[in-house]
């Protein structure tokens, strides 16, 4: 019991002065789907139960609580649920997250936007068709939005491609995918989109400004297991060919931990995952991490740098490089005569060494990675 006067107060003072204490699954730890929401208050006793259950306050200030501290996470999320039943969704095209200047914002100021935002939200959620947002139970109208959102957009679950390589948001990766298992992966994300000789994509029949780029999920350390790192990414451009094999341009959008592996039956190797989007800390530090050790070839007045270097930057006979491979391409590209070994290696249709491992047409030679879970 908080306090010995806490029996009392009626339900709403209780629900309020619960909030201090309470959590929401993932709130206190990423990788952890309880708190004390659901673990804990429930069983400190019936009245408490019933609380938690019937009262709109412990969920929205949760909610509120997340959105100020995983903004790109949360309050995105909240964000595109008020946007998705407004006017201006038809006209503002697929959601972004409006850049501010945080500094120029006072702690209170973004408390009650939030606030506004949530209620907002919940209104939404409240007034929507009887088969959206809905889940098992009787649940308060800010659990159904905390709900939702838990499972249409912090989980996220796509097929796999796993190669060891390197992964920032927003930084462009080429590549081409060449195996049976990789063909069926783009196959699958591209349905429902077309495109022209240039790779742009397009919504066969429907409002293209409203749906968001195919997905799915790039392990980028190597490794398809449980807690290991990844990141989702988004297909911008893609030129498939006549036998199936593509030529891609991915952007990665959001950093995650894989939370479960299936290889899918009859596919050649084709793994499923279930995967769970890392806060803005964890973040840094995998993109950090992929900075300190991206390795780079330096030229000398030889030629072919005869030294390597760990260093952020690189130039390769009077061009930027980044990354072994790019170094290498931009060698060959170089040498009198050259050029045919860098198209192999490119193995692209939209010009321009890749920034992150384009391995051409090497026979059956896999993308990469530890494909097993």
């Amino acid at each position: 019991m908080p306090f010995p006067q806490f029996n009392q107060l009626n339900d709403e003072l209780s629900a309020y002065v619960l909030s201090f204490a309470s959590s929401a699954p993932f709130e206190v730890a990423e990788l952890r789907p309880s708190g004390t929401l659901t673990h804990e208050f429930p069983l400190l006793s019936k009245r408490i139960r019933n609380i938690v259950r019937s009262s709109t306050t412990l969920w929205k200030e949760a909610l509120i609580r997340l959105c100020i501290k995983e903004t790109d996470i949360w309050k995105s999320a909240v964000m595109s649920i008020v946007l998705s039943r407004s006017a201006a969704a038809a006209s503002t095209g697929p959601f972004i997250m409006q850049q501010t200047d945080e500094s120029e914002k006072s702690p209170l100021d973004e408390l009650n936007a939030t606030k506004e935002l949530v209620e907002k939200a919940c209104n939404v959620v409240r007034d929507a068709p009887a088969n959206e947002y809905q889940f098992e139970g009787a649940l308060t109208i800010p659990e159904r939005v905390f709900r939702y959102i838990v499972s249409c957009h912090l989980r996220f679950s796509a097929p796999a491609f796993s190669m060891p390589g390197e992964a920032i948001r927003g930084q462009e990766i080429i590549l081409h995918f060449f195996e049976p298992r990789y063909r069926l992966l783009i196959r699958e994300v591209m349905e429902g989109y077309t495109t022209d000789q240039e790779g742009n994509l397009s919504v066969v029949g429907g409002n293209e400004e409203l749906r968001p780029y195919p997905s799915f999920v790039y392990a980028c350390h190597g490794t398809l297991a449980p807690r290991s790192p990844a990141c989702i990414v988004e297909l911008r451009r893609c030129i498939i060919l006549p036998d199936g094999r593509a030529d891609v341009m991915l952007v990665p959008c959001a950093h995650v931990y894989i939370e479960t592996v299936n290889e899918r039956p009859n596919s050649g190797g084709l793994f499923d995952v279930r995967s769970i989007r890392m806060g803005k800390m964890a973040t840094e530090v995998v993109e950090t991490g992929m900075q300190r050790h991206r390795r780079n070839w330096i030229n000398n007045q030889t030629g072919m740098g005869e030294e390597n270097y760990w260093v952020e930057g690189g130039t390769v006979n009077g061009r930027r490089v980044r990354g072994s491979i790019h170094a290498i391409m931009a060698f060959l590209d170089a040498r009198p005569g050259g050029g045919g070994e860098a198209a192999h290696l490119h193995g692209g249709n939209f010009g321009g060494p890749p920034q992150g491992g384009n391995f051409g047409n090497f026979g059956d030679q896999p993308e990469g990675g530890n494909f097993g879970p």
